[in-house]
Order: C-alpha cells, then structure tokens, then sequence
C-alpha cells in the first residue's frame, strides 16, 4: 500500500528529443509515410535470429511504411544502409528521438523498452526472445492492457507482421490506452 508505481526513468523525454520532422527527414521518411522503429537490442545469440528473419520482410514493406531497424552493433557505427522500404542502422546514438519520431515500435520483450514505448505512447509489437518466460509475461501485460500486439517468433511471416504493424498504426485504441495509463 506504501509503493506507487509512477513510471519508467528516462534518460530523455519526449519533449527533449530532436524534432520528429529532422528525424524523418535524416531517415529519408516522407510525410506520406509511416516509420516504425524495430529497436531489436540484447545478445547476439538473441538478436541475430530474428534480425535474421525481419530483415527480408522489412525489405519488402510497401511504400507507405519505412522501417528503421537498429542492428544492436554498439561500436558499429551510425550510417544507415537502406533496402527497400528497410533502413539499417548498425548502432542508433539517439534512440530516443527515433523513438520519438516514429508510429510505431518493435521490440522484444525487456522491461526497458517496453516502458519507453509507452512512456512515448508508441504502440509497440512485442516479440519476446523465445523460451525467455519474463518477455512473455511482459508481452503478455502489453497486449492485456491494449497497449500493445504480441507474436511468437515463429508465427513471423509477412502477412502477420504486416497485418499487426497496419493495426498498430492505424487503430487509435492503443494510444487512447497510453493515454488512459497516464491520466490515472
């Protein structure tokens, strides 16, 4: 009764972020076109597979979606290779204007960037490392509270992804629920 959860600690907010238009410009996002941000962190044995799998589907978005994915390279430097609709960047300096700048984020399943995406109120799909029952209980809190959809790696094709990263962008529930969250 004596502990009240009051939010995640961020190291910047929203407001101190490089303005969203710089962002997209920077990434080569145009006004027409939706950018979500696939900030795929941790080990590398946790990393590479579904980098692995993304990677070829991202490429293949339609145009009105841009993704900008983060390699997770720390040292790897910050010089974005673009294929297709797909955007790689080894290692992302300022995530949190990315983050910012973005309509919608993909993750795994850590604490960490699950309250930045909803201390951003960015509508997040959650892909937990499989076998990790801590980012599945996570994803599984995201998608109960609304603020999030969730998908197993291997369910991962282009049609499931796409159909949720549609959803995520285009359904206003998830950030009426981000919304919600912050006014209680």
């Amino acid at each position: 009764r004596k502990v009240r959860f009051i939010g995640a600690i961020l190291t910047k907010k929203p407001e101190e972020c490089i303005p969203k238009v710089n962002i997209r410009r920077y990434l080569g996002v145009s006004e027409d076109q939706h950018l979500v941000f696939a900030g795929i962190s941790g080990p590398k044995a946790e990393r590479l597979p579904l980098l692995r799998i993304l990677e070829p589907i991202f490429e293949d978005f339609p145009d009105s979606i841009r993704v900008v994915m983060s390699l997770g390279i720390p040292m790897g430097g910050s010089k974005s290779i673009v294929s297709g609709s797909l955007i790689k960047v080894p290692w992302i300096e300022d995530r949190f204007s990315v983050l910012n700048a973005s309509d919608a984020i993909v993750s795994r399943g850590g604490h960490e960037t699950i309250m930045q995406s909803i201390s951003f109120r960015k509508p997040a799909l959650v892909i937990p490392v499989p076998g990790h029952p801590e980012q599945y209980g996570n994803a599984r809190t995201c998608q109960r509270l609304g603020v999030a959809e969730t998908m197993h790696q291997r369910d991962i094709t282009y049609e499931n992804l796409l159909q949720k990263i549609n959803a995520l962008i285009y359904d206003t529930s998830y950030k009426n629920k981000q919304l919600d969250m912050f006014r209680n």
